[in-house]
């Protein structure tokens, strides 16, 4: 009571400024509430989209003979130097792998089935371009 007299506010004043404030507090909760179900609801889209294209994935399996690894091989691009079959088994020579092109390299060959049997990697440079021999059965 002292403070509406110090400030010669009516309860009428003091009602109208309280229904104020509190209709700005929703209007700001309900905005923060909507940019959350946008962001939400995009979140659940992108989800939608990954489980949609894991689920519809095509794969491709190798046959092991030596056209079909080399042809697979030239599709990413890797400079192949030397691909040949022999006695059962798939050698490959390639040179200016980067790290991240070994890696997935090694991980297309064992998902085809693949087993590789020999691998060795060597960096003459310093810079990452690796010359890579690897041998799969």
């Amino acid at each position: 009571m002292e403070i509406l007299r110090s400030f010669n506010l009516s309860w009428k004043n003091v009602s109208l400024i309280l229904f104020l404030m509190s209709m700005l507090l929703a209007f700001s909760v309900g905005s923060y509430l909507n940019s959350f179900k946008q962001r939400y609801y995009s979140l659940y889209l992108q989800l939608k989209e990954m489980n949609f294209l894991i689920n519809n994935v095509y794969t491709k399996t190798l046959s092991k003979d030596e056209q079909s690894v080399r042809s697979f091989i030239e599709s990413f691009e890797y400079k192949v130097e030397y691909i040949s079959q022999k006695e059962g088994s798939i050698e490959i020579h390639l040179s200016f792998v980067d790290p991240v092109s070994m890696a997935r390299l090694s991980h297309i060959l064992e998902s085809n089935g693949f087993e590789i049997a020999f691998f060795k990697a060597t960096d003459n440079t310093g810079n990452g371009n690796f010359f890579i021999e690897v041998v799969v059965r």
